[in-house]
Parts: structure tokens; sequence; C-alpha cells
């Protein structure tokens, strides 16, 4: 499983779900857009046969930032750099999630950063390691396979009207009603009933990911198609 950094919301459980569904229907669309990218891990292990355009976008800055980063070859290279030097230690996480950095490199450095060495990948919480723990490594092999991809920062109800086309299919995995307070931009009930609506809209196809621990999604979207247990 490919991967660019830990990201709360990551689909870690249910990546292999959701390439087969894909798969299943990749006749049907030549553009995959993730509307709530996030660390880009679907599209990141969309294999390359495939041969689709992929969009990725997300109204968080930080990540719009970082994505334009992996695109530029002489900005990566500095990213890159900056992170072998790198490692996990408390005092410097607390500073950095503190610090208001200038440069779009030391914006994507410091979003990585508290990706990977926090608990969950919420980015907020520093994640302490103990004896046998794992260490978290930084994915840079990874890095390189963004410089095709389209990246995005528009609000989904926007970006889904420039996408709204035939053989787009739109990827949509918004956060939860809740347990998604932890996102920067959180969603409310008139904010899914919007994405019920641009859905409708919508003259392409797309795969809906939800959490069935709130009712009220059945009520605005109906009953799935397929339900599984995986935890986020």
């Amino acid at each position: 499983m490919k991967s660019l950094f830990p990201y709360y919301g990551g689909r870690f459980f249910q990546l292999k779900d959701i390439i087969g569904i894909l798969n299943e229907h990749r006749d049907s669309f030549d553009v995959v857009v993730d509307v709530f990218g996030g660390s880009g891990k679907v599209l990141l292990n969309i294999p390359d046969e495939w041969k689709v355009v992929k969009v990725y976008n997300d109204l968080n800055d930080s990540l719009y930032t970082t994505f334009k980063v992996l695109q530029n070859p002489s900005k990566r290279r500095l990213l890159e750099r900056k992170l072998r030097m790198a490692f996990p230690h408390e005092k410097i996480f607390r500073e950095l999630r503190a610090a208001h950095p200038r440069s779009d490199v030391d914006v994507a450095f410091k979003t990585i950063y508290l990706h990977t060495f926090s608990y969950a990948g919420t980015g907020t919480a520093f994640k302490r390691l103990y004896k046998r723990a794992h260490i978290p490594v930084f994915r840079l092999d990874s890095f390189i396979e963004v410089k095709k991809w389209i990246v995005e920062n528009k609000d989904f109800r926007e970006l889904m009207t420039v996408y709204n086309k035939p053989r787009v299919l739109l990827y949509l995995d918004p956060p939860y009603l809740n347990g998604g307070k932890v996102y920067r931009y959180s969603f409310k009930i008139d904010d899914f009933w919007d994405l019920k609506k641009k859905i409708d809209e919508h003259s392409g196809s797309y795969l809906l990911n939800l959490s069935m621990n709130d009712p009220e999604m059945i009520e605005i979207f109906g009953k799935p198609n397929k339900v599984t247990d995986h935890f986020r």
C-alpha cells in the first residue's frame, strides 16, 4: 500500500475495498476526482495502468500547499533534504505546531512532520514512542507520484460544478457528522444536504463513503449499497 504520510481518516482498512469497487466500474470513467483528498491515499493507490486523470482536492490550505510542493521538482528536493534530517521529538513537535512558516516548503515540512509523528495522524497530539514501538518513517519514495496530478483547493460545491462531466468519477469521503471535528473544516447537516444535491446533479459516476453510526446519513442519502465494519 502506497502512502505519503499518516492522516486521520486515511481509509487504511478500507482501501482494498475502495480500489476493488473502482476497478469493477473502471470502463465508466476517465477521470477520478478525490473531492476531500486528505493524504491522497486513494489516488496514490489507483494503478497507473488504468491511465486515468487523477484530481486531488482539499480545502485545507496547508494540504494544498504540500501537494503543490510535491509537484515541483526543486521544491520537492528541498523538502526531502529537510525530512531526511528530521526525527521525532516532542519539543520540536510542539514548536512546529505553533509555528507559522512563510515559505511553501516549510509549510509542507510542517504538515508532513506533524501528521507523521502525531497520534492517529491528526497532526495535533505527539505520538509517544515506547520500547519496540514502530518508529514512523517519511515516505519519500512516493512523493514523485504526485507530479502528474491536478491539484485543487476548492469548496466541494464549486469543485463538483467544475467537474460535472459524464466520464468523471467523484470519490467522496466527507468528514463524519459525529467524529469529524478533528478536521479543520468539519461538516454540518446543511453541508450533507448540499452534497446530496450536487451528487444528484452530477452527470458522471461517484463513490460515497459515509459512517453508518450517523443515522442522519441514511435519511439524506438512502441505504448504502455496501457496508463494511472496518475502522476509519
